[in-house]
Order: C-alpha cells, then sequence, then structure tokens
C-alpha cells in the first residue's frame, strides 16, 4: 500500500486480559496517558498517544473479551473511529488474522456515495501486514 510519503503510526491491538501486562511494559508516559484516559482494551475503544511534539506516536485499539480470533468486524470498529491516517500493525498476526485486519480496514472504509457527495475527510487507512492474503 502507498504511504504517500508519510509514515505509518503504529498500532496495537489489544484484549482485555492483555491490557495490563502491555502497559505495564510501555514506557511511563505511554502508561500515564493510557491510565489517564481509562483505556482498558474495551471493544471498539481507541487512544491516541502523542509524542514530544503533539503529533501521534502510536495508537492502541482496544478488542474486548477474548473470544476467538480476530476478525473483521474488530477491525472495522476499530478503523471506523481512527483519524483518517495511515496506520501499520505493531504486533504480528498469523495470516488469517492479518487478513481479517486488511479487510476490516477496508470495510470500514466504504462509503455509498451514490445520491450523496462524498464527506471530505477520508477514513483511516492500515498498511496491510505482509502475511494478509489480498488476493
Amino acid at each position: 500500500m502507498n504511504t504517500g510519503g508519510k509514515s505509518a503510526i503504529p498500532l496495537w491491538l489489544l484484549y482485555e486480559d492483555e491490557i495490563d501486562a502491555w502497559r505495564s511494559s510501555q514506557p511511563a508516559l505511554v502508561e500515564r496517558w493510557l491510565r489517564a484516559s481509562n483505556f482498558n482494551g474495551e471493544r471498539g475503544k481507541v487512544a491516541l498517544l502523542p509524542d514530544a511534539e503533539g503529533a501521534a506516536a502510536m495508537a492502541v485499539g482496544g478488542l474486548g473479551k477474548r473470544q476467538g480470533a480476530l476478525s473483521l468486524w474488530h477491525a472495522a470498529a476499530i478503523a471506523d473511529r481512527l483519524p483518517p491516517h495511515l496506520f501499520a500493525a505493531a504486533q504480528a498476526w498469523d495470516a488469517d488474522e492479518a487478513t481479517q485486519l486488511a479487510l476490516g480496514f477496508a470495510y470500514a472504509a466504504y462509503r455509498f456515495d451514490r445520491y450523496r457527495r462524498a464527506p471530505a475527510e477520508r477514513s483511516a487507512r492500515i498498511s496491510a501486514p505482509a502475511n494478509a492474503d489480498l488476493g
């Protein structure tokens, strides 16, 4: 996928049972930011974390309670709540889940605009993981 010259923002997708361990492994600033924003990995909830200049340094998306593998619906819920930037998966996914991630972002970006003008603001995009089946 073309990044348009801009680097992708790392996107972590975490289940509720993973958030405490992941948060405690992050720098103190990240841990404090997530606690202050009350991010606990709830399904569809997102948090953007700033860098020193105030730009988005990373994003974290909640997958909720673990109930099977990552689905396109998990990814679509996250993509729908992210700002219109390019993101890249920060963790490795197996081929099936990587495909579901890419499909979910594509699904969330679709807008039926035959009868009305499409909004000027674009949707969040993801740089598809290398092992995603895009064929």
